[in-house]
Order: structure tokens, then sequence, then C-alpha cells
């Protein structure tokens, strides 16, 4: 079969301008191979225009996006929300307008780095839920919003003009039962759209085509496995990790050479669909982040978290694409090559390598030749009489007289551009004022209103309070009377991942205990946090509960729990059915202080430094110039100063941000090593502020402060040049 074998992406010449045959291999029955970015729609605020121009620029020709049922659907029944980042019409509208195609990964379930794998926590409440599996209650919740996101892009479907040209059902799937992997596959054929489906990194259907994520997919075996199971679909990698971040760990980098070995060889061998994972980082502004991950993630990929280019990886992997584009033809002319062995010079003797392959493409004396060596040492070969020397692990594309081409360990100089901070405000003008959360009450009042308690027997889990009330807060007081005596005291309680606990006694702030790391429903810890209590009598305990994300490996029967959960112990003494008030969020929040005027705000800030649970607030404006270029030279909060907390930025949730030391000791991410230049320092330290939410004057940025800011004058406004 023809055309479904080699990567080759060429910029888009025209949009579908009326139906469309599409298939596995064609599109208006010629061939055609795509080059696709991964580019979700709910972490690039407002940007769409300007990443997509960024996108055709680099060679690219489809877009590839998830879409976030927990984002849409928040409740159960409403009418689907898609307002401000979460309009996926106007997502699609400008991919159209701008000439790229869409892969829309539909899921529901799509892990994302997103918190709770994007599926809505009301599903959980529904008797007989059980995630991505055969039961009724979760195929017809999964069905329902299939077909109701299907009618809402309708109009950008291929068959319409659209620019929707591949979807994907599920995710990831690797240990479901049969049945459900067949009833995906028959939902598809129900939602009847004219394209192709695919399932990704795990099971399949037999009218989806099974797609792979991997970093090295020819050194780990994958192309030759996926023609041996699937000899007659196409090869498609729907992800070529950049991977996440943990709070605590340290960033994992991939060098340009490396990145454009995994793209050239993957092409080489008969790649029809590469995506890159990510190809734009992005940013969990608001509470979208899974369990323990950082805010921004995959910046180190061609385009950082703020959308600035990454070089000279950009620069080397626009060089790649473009290289494609203009021997597509060549490459496309027949079907996909196999690999062939190449000897190479070992100390006094040639013998045939077990890392060193080569691919031929081309007729009519017309040919490319992929040379590759995966060894990490540099090797002589010989190919076609000719003694060549390729550097450690490369690629060499040569022509028919064997001229390079391309070399993706060589890297340009002139790519090696190097980007430089400066202030956008003045620090001094910063002038913050503050406020403190009230502890130490049971009902706390803020302008005069009453924070909303319940009072139970015993906790109740924090996911569950919060769908109880219809809140998304990721905070949770816990409180309640314990009669004591003086001395050295243990509380100790399950404690979930990703999550951490604040103490207080008495209205003051204890210590707390965390778990910073990513959660995969892993179970609770036994936690325990040890103090000295001087005094005898009735105290009133506190206890804060803050969520890190909700897990987003989504399994049947897996439902991630927050905040406290089974038995609490004062020593020996089990206070777990003591009797307890309940707040969800701070008063802060529940006052929404960040938009509203409703508290006196304090000029003497000096008095709150180390304070728990503070709010800081100052106005700052820019120049017109900042404004204008924040697209290209974005502009950031440096959180020097801070511990953790939240970020509002003209009432926009820039998102948490924490100080915690990156880990070196911690493994890094799969395909990367360890960027050591990082160890020992904040794993994240600058928070982008979208463009679209700065102005040239009264700019208000409010920050919550949970553990204690040693020095908020420290805190800044930067912008990168």
């Amino acid at each position: 079969m023809k055309g479904i074998h080699v990567c080759v992406f060429a910029l888009l010449l025209a949009l579908i301008q009326c139906s469309s045959w599409i298939t596995y291999d064609q599109l208006r029955g010629k061939p055609y191979k795509e080059w696709s970015t991964i580019l979700d729609q709910h972490q690039q605020y407002g940007k769409y225009v300007d990443v997509f121009q960024k996108a055709k620029e680099e060679g690219l020709n489809t877009i590839q996006t998830y879409v976030f049922w927990n984002a849409h659907e928040k409740i159960q029944g409403q009418e689907f929300d898609f307002e401000f980042n979460n309009n996926l019409p106007l997502f699609l509208k400008t991919a159209a307008d701008m000439g790229l195609f869409v892969n829309l990964r539909l899921g529901p379930y799509v892990c994302a780095e997103w918190t709770n794998g994007g599926l809505p926590l009301w599903l959980t409440q529904l008797k007989g839920m059980s995630y991505r599996s055969y039961t009724q209650p979760w195929m017809d919740q999964m069905e329902n919003f299939s077909k109701r996101i299907m009618k809402a892009v309708e109009p950008y479907l291929a068959r319409n003009g659209g620019p929707i040209i591949l979807s994907q059902i599920d995710n990831e799937l690797n240990s479901a039962e049969q049945e459900y992997v067949d009833w995906c596959g028959a939902l598809t054929e129900r939602l009847n759209v004219d394209i192709p489906w695919i399932m990704c990194n795990g099971q399949s259907a037999n009218n989806t085509i099974n797609a792979i994520n991997s970093c090295l997919p020819v050194e780990e075996g994958k192309v030759e496995d996926h023609y041996k199971r699937f000899p007659t679909q196409p090869f498609f990698l729907t992800e070529n990790e950049g991977w996440f971040q943990d709070w605590s760990a340290v960033r994992g980098v991939r060098s340009p050479q490396e990145v454009a070995l995994s793209v050239l060889s993957f092409i080489a061998s008969g790649g029809s669909y590469h995506a890159y994972y990510m190809w734009h980082g992005g940013n969990h502004y608001g509470n979208t982040a899974a369990g323990g991950l950082t805010n921004a993630y995959a910046d180190d990929v061609n385009l950082r978290a703020d959308g600035t280019p990454n070089q000279p990886k950009h620069a080397h992997l626009t060089r790649i694409h473009n290289f494609c584009a203009k021997y597509a033809d060549l490459l496309l002319s027949q079907d996909r090559s196999h690999s062939y062995i190449m000897p190479w010079w070992n100390k006094d003797h040639w013998e045939n390598g077990t890392q060193q392959l080569y691919y031929q493409y081309g007729q009519n004396n017309k040919y490319l030749y992929f040379l590759y060596n995966g060894a990490p040492i540099s090797i002589k070969t010989l190919f076609k009489g000719r003694e060549i020397i390729m550097n450690k692990r490369s690629v060499v594309v040569m022509d028919e007289s064997l001229q390079v081409l391309m070399d993706t360990s060589v890297i340009n100089q002139q790519d090696l551009l190097l980007r430089d901070l400066q202030p956008a405000v003045v620090v001094s003008n910063l002038k913050w004022s503050t406020w403190s959360e009230p502890t130490g009450e049971l009902e706390p009042q803020i302008g005069g209103i009453t924070a909303p308690v319940f009072k139970k027997e015993r906790p109740v889990e924090l996911l569950q309070a919060a769908l109880d009330n219809h809140s998304d807060y990721h905070r949770l007081w816990y409180r309640s009377l314990v009669q004591s005596s003086p001395g050295s005291i243990n509380i100790t309680f399950d404690a979930s991942r990703s999550t951490a606990f604040m103490l207080f006694i008495n209205g003051s702030f204890i210590s707390e205990w965390n778990h910073p790391r990513h959660s995969y429903y892993e179970g609770t810890i036994k936690s325990t946090i040890s103090f000295n209590l001087r005094s005898a009598g009735l105290h009133l305990v506190e206890i804060l509960s803050v969520n890190f994300g909700v897990a987003n490996d989504n399994h049947k029967n897996h439902f991630d729990t927050k905040g406290l959960t089974g038995s609490i112990y004062w020593n020996e003494k089990d206070i777990t059915n003591n009797g307890w008030y309940h707040q969800l969020g701070l008063l802060g929040e529940i006052g929404r202080i960040y938009e509203k005027d409703i508290i006196k705000w304090d000029d003497n800030v000096e008095k709150s430094a180390g304070k728990a649970l503070t709010w800081y607030k100052a106005q700052f404006d820019l120049s017109d110039d900042v404004v204008k270029h924040a697209a290209s030279n974005p502009v950031h909060v440096h959180v020097e100063g801070l511990q953790r907390g939240h970020i509002y930025v003209n009432n926009f949730d820039i998102g948490m941000y924490w100080t915690l030391k990156g880990d070196c000791k911690i493994s890094s991410t799969p395909c990367s090593v360890t960027d050591t230049s990082l160890c020992d320092k904040p794993t994240q330290i600058m928070y982008h502020i979208p463009p679209e939410v700065l102005k040239s004057t009264g700019n208000v940025i409010i920050v919550i402060e949970e553990l204690g800011a040693p020095s908020i004058h420290s805190v800044n406004i930067i912008r990168k040049v």
C-alpha cells in the first residue's frame, strides 16, 4: 500500500473547501503525510493565531488537541461551556482559517497532565460507575458526551470543509476488557463522522488505527512490532515525548540532536503521522494540574511554556521539517523502506553493525539514503564503497551522489540564541498591602459574611465535599475541639498523595506534612505531625488540606481521594469521630477578594512577613511596548521571596506556585536526562501571565501565600527579551 510509510509534512497548500475523501493513507485521493503538533487549547489562553502561525512557519500541517470533559461540563447536564479558553469551536475555526488540519483527541479520558485525566468528578457519584470499562453507567455517559461534542464540532469536520481529518477514542488503554475495546470501535461507527479514528498507545479496536507513544520508536522496536501486528495500517506516532515535571523534581531535557535523531529515524522507517508531545509547552492555569505536577510543563520542547522558541532545538527541528517538505514527493513515491545493516570499522576490521542501519527511497535515479548510527560513539561506516564518519547517535541523509543533505548531529552556531530577563516593573514601584486569613475560629467571617461551614461527626473527603457544594475549591478546613494535657503530641492520619496538610493549634500555625510528587492512585500514606503542647485544656485543632491536583491515571474502579480519608489520632486517642467543622476554601476565596473590594488591606506588610495564609496585593503599570509584545516577549511573575500559594493577575488565576527546590536524586523523566544546573534550585521560579490578561495601567496582582512569605518585596514582574 503506497503512501502510508513516511512522515513528510509540507505546509498545507489549501484548506479542504468541499467534502473530501479521507482514508488511512490518502487525502483527496492522493498520498498524504501528517506532521503534527500537540497543542492543548485550554493551556494556550487566547494565543491561537500566534501559535498556529508559528506552527506553519515550522513546517507543521496538523494540530493535535485534546477535549477536556471536565472543562466543558463541570456540572452534570449543563450546557457545554465553550467560553474563553474552553472555546473549542473558536480553536477549530482558527485552525481552519490558518490552513491547518486537526486531529481531535476526543477521549473522553485524555490523561494529559490534567486534573482527573479530563474526566468530571461528578461521574464518581453515579451508581455503578467504573471508568473506562464495559459497564453501562460509564458507556452511557461516554457516548452522550461524545455525541454532544461531535454535534458541536460538526461544521469543522472534513466532510463539511472543516479541518478535522482524524479523531481519537479513549487514550492509552492497556488493561480493559476486550468487550470495552470493541465497544469503543462500535461507538466511532455510531458517531458517523467520516474520518479515520485512532486508539493510542495500547489496545485498539479493529476499525481504528493503533497508534503508539515513544521517544525512540526505532530503537525500542516499535516500528517492526507495529507492522507485524498491523500490516495493513499506517504507523502513527501520537506522542514523541516531552513529558511533565513533578514538584521537587529537576527538569529533564532532551538535546536537539537526540530529538532530531528520533524524528528522522521515524521518517526513514516508514512512519506516517508524527506528533510532538508537546510541541508547545503548557501552563496549568487555575486548578487544572494533575496530582503533583508543576504549573509549567514540557518546558524543554520546541516552544517553551511561555511560547518562546527553545533554541537551538527550535531552529534545528524546523530545518528537519522543511527538509522533509522539500523531499516529500520522493519519499512518497514508494512503499516504506526496510532497514539494511551497515558495516562499521571495529579497531582493525569491518563487522556488521547492530546499531548501524540505512534506508533507501527514490526512483528514476533520484534517491535519498538515511544512514542511522544508534551507537553512543562516533563510528566509521562503509556505504556504497565510501567510508563515512558518523557522529554518535545521528542520522545522516544523502542523495544519489552521496552528498550530505542533512546531519541530525550538527547544530548551527547561529541558533545558539540566549534570551535575557529584564524587569517589566521597577521592584520599588510595587507597593504591597496585606490581609491575613483569620484562624482560631470555628466559623470565621469576612466582610460581614460568615463562611459556609458544615459539621459532620467524622471528616468528609475533600472531593466529596466539593461535589456536594458544587465547589472547585482545592482547600478544605477541618476543625475540631480536643481536650488534652500538655506535652509531646503526635497527630497521625491517613494522607493522600499530592496533598499538603497544614496544622494550626489555637490559631497558631504549627507545621505541615506534604507529598509533592505526581500520584497514580497508590493509596494513602500514614502520616504524622509532631509538636509540643504547652498548656492543658480544650484546644482548637485546625487542619487545612491543600489539594495539588487529582491523579490523571484513570482506570476502572479507581477514584482518587483528597483530604482526611481515614482515622485520626491525637497520640493514642482516636479523634476521628470527634465532630468536625468543615469549610471549603479560604475566606479570601469565598469572598473573591481578588476581584471584590470587601476587606481592608493593610499597607504595613512587614508585620505579615513569614505569616501563614496571608494575602498580598499590589498594582502595577506596564509600558505600551511591553503589553503590545507580550506574546513574543512574555511577561512573568518572578516569585523569589515566596514559598507556596496561588497568584491572580487582573482576576485571572495564574495557578499554583511553589519554590520547592529540585532534588537531583529523583530520577529523570522518560526520554530525558536531568538538567544538573537546576539541582537544589526552585522547581519553578517564573509564572507566565497570558498576554490577553495584561493592560497598560492599573494591573492588579494578588497573591495568597500559604506558608508565609520571607520577603514579599523580592517578588517582581519580569519579561523575556
